[in-house]
């Protein structure tokens, strides 16, 4: 009996709240109740097996206060991913005039931490400013970002309370 009924990419739109790999492990679990009902052996994950393990793979971390899409791989589609890093994306972002908040995100847990009148903002102007953040950009990614620093996720060490100076 086939581990997988197919293999490949498709795209997920990840939920606000779950983490890429929340996602990764959701549809690993559902794959691997599939196998086992179907009869396939399925094992656990260990380091050099390769025979009845399902693998499910993404390819590039969204941040889980960003919801999007995530390209998973299933199977032979895991050694596909790397090509979806380097690859160009599109971002639609939806704004809150007015305030600042810690995370710099409208996130649950968000404080406010400053607010300021907008009604001088016209689509006029937002239009202006809009192309300067059109094409290759270099930005630095904000503390609550999916990067990691010694192994540790920024976003989870900045809402425990640490700042960038903390982080370095």
């Amino acid at each position: 009996v086939p581990l997988y009924r197919s293999e490949g990419i498709f795209a997920v739109n990840k939920p606000l709240e779950w983490s890429s790999n929340d996602v990764v492990s959701y549809i690993c679990g559902i794959l691997e109740r599939d196998a086992r009902n179907r009869g396939a052996e399925v094992r656990k994950p260990r380091r050099r097996a390769k025979k009845g393990v399902v693998r499910v793979g993404h390819g590039g971390t969204l941040d889980p206060m960003a919801s999007g899409v995530l390209v998973v791989g299933v199977g032979k589609g895991t050694k596909e991913l790397q090509g979806f890093l380097s690859g160009s994306k599109r971002y639609t972002a939806g704004v809150k005039l007015g305030i600042e908040t810690d995370t710099g995100d409208v996130a649950p847990e968000a404080n406010i931490i400053d607010t300021k009148p907008f009604d001088h903002v016209t689509m006029d102007a937002i239009e202006e400013v809009i192309p300067k953040f059109t094409g290759k950009i270099m930005q630095v990614p904000p503390i609550f970002s999916a990067l990691k620093k010694d192994g540790k996720k920024l976003y989870e060490e900045a809402r425990k309370g640490k700042t960038a100076e903390e982080l370095g």
